[in-house]
């Protein structure tokens, strides 16, 4: 297993071979893009590609037909694009090179495997490793081998529908939970785009209908071209580690193949991407070759036997998963200064918990000596990594969850920690559906295990002794309150003030709000020696071995093609989208850590200060309004409203400065993944969790940075999110958070998120922000619906107290159709003035409580009858006399039929949203008002 410097022998040969299985359909990709129309020499070769690599469908021979001519393409593929990949003329194993298997080919002689062989031999396998990357391709497709053999036999379509004007299906529309219907969006599908913000989510089928092959083929060609471009981006340096490149091949293959058909031949539904299948692809081949290889299993055997499936329930596999616990805990700690700089110290402690997940399966996948292709599943603190199933894998996976555990218990007093769990699985689990969901229900039970037998503190290796004797020489923590104080925050600190966990969390927040270092090395502890002084952006605490160190993007690439000093295990680019239509891509692996939050700019002080000096908000200590993140006190300040500018230079202001902090999460996702698919395959699987993850580190910052700039992200991924912002644009911002998240779900009615809201000062710790959103999200949301003979519906909301579905439902309005009632509340204000009078809005505010009552009280449904006396009263009666006498009876009319009966008697209890709104936000604001 790799030890603490450098990648092993064998780690390089698993990342080989991954790449092999991961290319093995990039023929797809260059044939679709007729990438050698323009190549008489490229086509000569191509002709003795089809030969080699094609299968002749039973009585095609004398007419030279050849199906799934991709293979051919995938090896002239490899011809263009060689030149920016890893040598492949050196050290292959576990290959022959290229030119060497050429050789034996002409000779006659049984070939050695090239690595182009490999990939390109999947559709007719001879030898053991073309096998072990057709069994990966057919494991992930969830074939069986009559459907296979049909499959391998097809022909491409033709016309209208032929493989190059396919575009991929929606794979949200198949989901199906109970009576749920899809609806229309099985007709969604995605452009054929690079991915980005804006390019996520499907259309219309009608959006991408195209009139001819010609017009199809051109859009894979521009795509080619981009994907090449990119291609050549990835440092030249980092060639000579096969896993390290292989990790920045990743994000540019996802970029450019998220959205083209794996599979188009035949029946075959194009519903999977060719990133998510060749990936799947990838990792199952590496964890096979790697089961032989490393039980020096005979290579012909087992080649032998795979036509047959003779082997394939054999537990050939260990899925390997992890998931962080005690995340919110973690976060949420509050220490004697929690609100003074509580926004910075929060985005760090966000993307610490960020950073220790991927390290943990950095750590996993290094001590197996796996590849990151390996690694098929990563969102919101979860992992899944499929690897051999041998004893020295358990053995290595058990050793790094020890090592992790102590990490945990050292740094973090075991208040968080990552449970792994392993469990054996054979082919055949992967392709039967009936067993396929069994390891998905086996692999959530295996982590709810693990995180109650959190850091194995009665097993046979637990610590000794068990219960920590913590020291407090310079009390505790003034930002985490309860670890000790070890170091200074910063020179003017006389003595320690916070933990070193704290500081290393301080200096995260910090960077991230600088773009120009956003890069981060993972350096392995052994090799940290080498580096020259890191300067002030490097984490002093090291991660399970790993050292981490933030450098400007400028200084990535190594200059010196002989440096002698060892190059990092991985280089991540952890910047936000900054354009709609593409991910971000600097050469280097993306990994989506930097969650949006709001930071000071010449625009934002330009708008804002003016609220903040009306407020009394005096900069922060660290003068921190120059690039800085905004604090929560400011956030809370640009909820007010500029009425008037008056005489003594002052402005006018009217509204609450209080914040909204939102917490909710995706509806039974789990029950989704697990029984919603009515022909699941591991692609699919790993394809869903991708596409809901993306849509929360990829489509929301995006969202944010270019709509609702205002909005802090704590955290969003996997299936939750927890958001803070000014209380009076959060409410807007739900709104498209939901249309976007129905948009990228293709409409389908069934996949859908609950959330709650909860308005607060900014002076209330992040804690019990968080409690409270949480109650109200559980308590009240989720359950909407719901009663003691049926589970709730949930896809709700609660604001101010209550709780309303989305949409309508039973004829009362939902959240969004509420809006329109706030909206005829502006129009009266703008017409009559005077109803923004808070009497008359706290008698509307009791009325709505009669109304809700008044089945338990008859006396209660006076309040229609008392509604048109304070209208007449309070509102009508104050007119001036001219406009009372001629339009006295209308305005009295509209008022009433618009707040009771198109509000109080249509929303019930709901009206209190529009209301409450309307009221907080025509509040007059005083300067010192702290209400």
């Amino acid at each position: 297993m790799s030890g603490e410097s450098g990648p092993t022998a064998r780690l390089q040969a698993s990342a080989r071979v991954a790449f092999a299985a991961l290319m093995h359909d990039l023929g797809k990709f260059a044939e679709r893009a007729r990438i050698l129309d323009d190549d008489p020499v490229g086509k000569a070769r191509l002709d003795a590609y089809r030969q080699i690599y094609c299968p002749q469908p039973a009585g095609a021979g004398a007419k030279g037909y050849f199906s799934h001519v991709h293979a051919a393409y995938t090896a002239a593929a490899f011809d263009l694009i060689e030149e920016y990949l890893p040598s492949l003329t050196h050290d292959v194993s576990p290959f022959a090179a290229r030119q060497k298997a050429a050789q034996r080919d002409r000779d006659g002689q049984e070939p050695d495997d090239s690595l182009v062989n490999a990939a390109a031999g999947h559709h007719l396998p001879h030898t053991f490793l073309q096998w072990m990357v057709a069994c990966g391709d057919r494991i992930a497709s969830g074939f069986e081998r009559r459907d296979w053999e049909e499959y391998n036999a097809a022909r491409e379509p033709t016309g209208n529908t032929s493989h190059y004007r396919t575009r991929l299906l929606s794979l949200f529309g198949e989901l199906k939970l109970g009576e749920n219907a899809p609806g229309k969006s099985g007709h969604m599908r995605h452009l054929l785009r690079r991915a980005g913000p804006e390019t996520l989510a499907p259309v219309p089928d009608k959006e991408v209908k195209l009139s001819s092959d010609k017009e199809a083929q051109d859009e894979y060609r521009r795509l080619w071209e981009g994907f090449v471009e990119a291609l050549a981006a990835i440092p030249a340096p980092h060639r000579a580690d096969w896993a390290l490149w292989l990790d920045h091949f990743d994000t540019v293959w996802f970029q450019f193949t998220h959205a083209i058909p794996s599979a188009t031949a035949g029946n075959t539904k194009p519903e999977v991407s060719l990133y998510d299948h060749s990936r799947t692809t990838a990792a199952l081949a590496t964890a096979l070759w790697r089961y032989h290889h490393d039980r020096k299993d005979d290579e012909r055997a087992v080649a032998a036997r795979q036509k047959g499936r003779e082997d394939w329930d054999h537990t050939k596999f260990l899925l390997v998963q992890g998931d962080l616990f005690g995340i919110q805990r973690f976060i949420f700690a509050d220490g004697g200064e929690s609100n003074r700089g509580a926004a910075k110290i929060l985005r760090g402690r966000s993307a610490y918990v960020s950073l220790l997940s991927e390290c943990a399966a950095l750590k996993i996948l290094e001590a197996l000596d796996l590849p990151p292709t390996s690694q098929v599943i990563n969102a919101a603190g979860k992992f899944l990594i499929v690897a051999p199933n041998t004893e020295e894998a358990r053995k290595a996976v058990a050793k790094v969850q020890r090592e992790i555990d102590e990490w945990f218990l050292a740094h973090s007093f075991g208040e968080a920690g990552i449970g792994i769990a392993m469990r054996e699985a054979s082919p055949n689990d992967f392709i039967e559906a009936d067993r396929f969901k069994a390891i998905q229900q086996a692999l959530v039970d295996d982590l709810d295990e693990v995180k109650h037998r959190r850091l194995d503190l009665c097993g046979a290796h637990a610590p000794a002794p068990v219960f920590m004797d913590a020291q407090y020489p310079n009390g505790p923590c003034r930002y985490q309150g309860r670890w000790p104080a070890q170091v200074r925050m910063d020179e003017k600190d006389d003595e320690p003030t916070v933990h070193r966990l704290t500081l290393d969390q301080s200096t995260l927040g910090r960077v991230l709000a600088q773009k120009k270092t956003l890069r981060l090395r993972v350096w392995r502890e052994g090799d940290w020696k080498h580096q020259t002084a890191p300067g002030r952006n490097a984490l002093r605490v090291p991660v399970f071995g790993y050292r981490l160190a933030f450098v400007p993007l400028e200084h990535e690439e190594r200059e010196r093609r002989d440096d002698p000093a060892p190059l990092p295990a991985r280089v991540w680019d952890l910047s936000l989208p900054e354009r709609g239509d593409a991910a971000p891509w600097h050469g280097l692996a993306w990994r989506p850590i930097n969650a949006y939050v709001p930071v000071h700019t010449d625009k934002a002080k330009a708008e804002y200060e003016p609220l903040y000096d009306a407020v009394g908000i005096e900069p922060d200590e660290t003068g921190d309004r120059d690039g800085g993140v905004r604090s929560f006190q400011e956030l809370a300040a640009e909820a007010l409203d500029v009425c008037e500018d008056v005489q003594d230079g002052g402005i006018d202001l009217r509204g609450v400065p209080a914040l909204m902090a939102v917490k909710g999460d995706i509806d039974d996702l789990g029950k989704l993944f697990e029984r919603g698919l009515a022909d699941p395959s591991f692609a699919k699987w790993a394809a869903l969790s991708r596409q809901v993850n993306a849509f929360f580190t990829l489509k929301v910052p995006w969202l944010l940075a270019s709509k609702f700039s205002q909005v802090y992200t704590v955290f969003a991924g996997g299936d939750d999110f927890f958001f803070i912002g000014p209380w009076r644009q959060m409410l807007d911002f739900v709104t498209a958070l939901r249309t976007e998240f129905a948009l990228h779900v293709a409409g389908n009615p069934g996949i859908h998120f609950s959330l709650a809201m909860v308005m607060v000062k900014p002076q209330v710790p992040v804690s019990t922000m968080a409690r409270m959103a949480e109650e109200a999200l559980e308590e009240k949301a989720k359950r909407y619906g719901g009663g003691d003979k049926k589970a709730p519906r949930k896809n709700a909301v609660t604001c101010f107290q209550e709780t309303v579905p989305w949409t309508a439902d039973g004829g009362r309005p939902g959240f969004i159709e509420l809006h329109s009632r706030y909206e005829a509340l502006g129009r009266l204000a703008g017409d009559f003035s005077v109803i923004t009078s808070s009497g008359f809005l706290y008698d509307v505010l009791r009325f709505v409580d009669m109304r809700v009552a008044e089945d338990r009280k008859p006396e209660n449904t006076l309040w229609r009858a008392l509604l048109r006396y304070r209208t007449r009263r309070q509102i009508v009666d104050r007119l001036p006399h001219d406009v009372r006498e001629e339009h006295g009876d209308k305005i009295h009319e509209r008022i009433v039929t618009e707040i009771g009966e198109d509000g109080i008697e249509t929303a019930g209890a709901a009206y209190r949203i529009p209301l409450y709104r309307f009221l907080y936000e025509r509040r007059s604001y005083r300067k010192g008002d702290r209400r």
